[in-house]
């Protein structure tokens, strides 16, 4: 009986759809919580964090999210599919390491963009530090570092690792790339063309990133860091939302390129840093063997083998 519950519960669908609705009910919890607990109220449309109230707010839902989601990847991982941490993409001792060199990665492809913008006259800023901004930008960090925990655990670390067990690889480095992409067009100053940039770019990146260490560290650092830097560094708005920076921005240029007021996600500059990156991971990872077939293919392909090795034994090739 549990053997078949199993059986059941480990479908690629019956996980998926099991997931939403943890997530769905964790994320109506976080929310509730907040309203009654929290004397501040974000803004309906999430456009910004701009005082420490609505800092802490925000750092204190993420963090909701971020441990909620990772409970539920441990009981899917765990409980249902009898996998071990470094399975699930929690290997501690890479922690440290991997998060750093995603945090590296995530500052210098956000500083290219910047750069390119500065070098074009699209950029120029003004910085300043004060003990208010700096308690502010701390806040972002601590906030962002939230923001990457919950949606890299969310998307590469359930939906990437789950759908890759039924579909393959590539289709679910894909189709998560797109949903990542789809939940940013609810952002402010968003746009399809925001949402399909994010996809090919930002969701092609990490995604890869996962399907190369096969841990989570490394595509939280880089997303946490490109958040940060864009956002309190270089005083840009993070996918549409207003921080507090030590940069005074001003973005000028053809919003084709820069992105406008979404963010250089949305902007044509990012797929020119980008693209590079993600062809030099897809040969890393191909290089590597990891992309991977449907896990009831390989499973099939390794019964026939076993029954062909088991037909040999039992009827051996004769000698003429």
């Amino acid at each position: 009986m549990m053997g078949c519950l199993l059986r059941v519960l480990r479908l690629t669908l019956v996980r998926l759809i099991l997931a939403a609705i943890l997530f769905v009910a964790v994320a109506v919890m976080g929310v509730a919580i907040l309203r009654l607990a929290s004397p501040v109220s974000l803004e309906a449309d999430g456009a910004s964090f701009s005082t420490p109230g609505e800092l802490t707010a925000g750092l204190l839902l993420f963090s909701w999210f971020a441990v909620g989601v990772l409970g539920i990847h441990l009981l899917i991982g765990k409980a249902i599919d009898a996998k071990t941490l470094d399975d699930l993409g929690l290997e501690r001792s890479s922690l440290l390491p991997q998060l750093a060199a995603g945090f590296g990665a995530g500052a210098g492809l956000m500083g290219a963009v910047v750069g390119i913008m500065a070098w074009k006259g699209w950029y120029r800023a003004e910085w300043t530090i004060d003990s208010s901004t700096l308690v502010g930008v701390v806040l972002v960090l601590a906030m962002m570092l939230a923001v990457a925990a919950y949606e890299e655990i969310l998307f590469r670390g359930i939906g990437q690792r789950i759908l890759e067990d039924g579909i393959g690889t590539a289709p679910a480095l894909v189709v998560t790339a797109a949903a990542f992409g789809l939940i940013h067009i609810m952002n402010p100053n968003s746009s399809p063309r925001a949402a399909a940039s994010i996809a090919g770019t930002a969701g092609l990146l990490i995604g890869l990133a996962y399907v190369v260490t096969r841990q989570l560290w490394v595509p939280i650092g880089l997303h946490w860091a490109w958040n940060f830097f864009q956002g309190s560094v270089f005083g840009i708005p993070i996918s549409g939302m207003e921080v507090p920076s030590l940069a005074a921005a001003r973005v000028r240029g053809p919003e084709a390129w820069t992105g406008g007021a979404f963010g250089p996600e949305a902007g044509l500059l990012a797929a020119v840093v980008f693209v590079p990156a993600i062809l030099v991971l897809a040969g890393i990872a191909i290089r590597d063997n990891q992309f991977r077939s449907p896990r009831w293919y390989e499973e099939r392909v390794a019964r026939e083998a076993a029954e062909a090795v088991t037909a040999m034994r039992l009827d051996p090739p004769r000698e003429g």
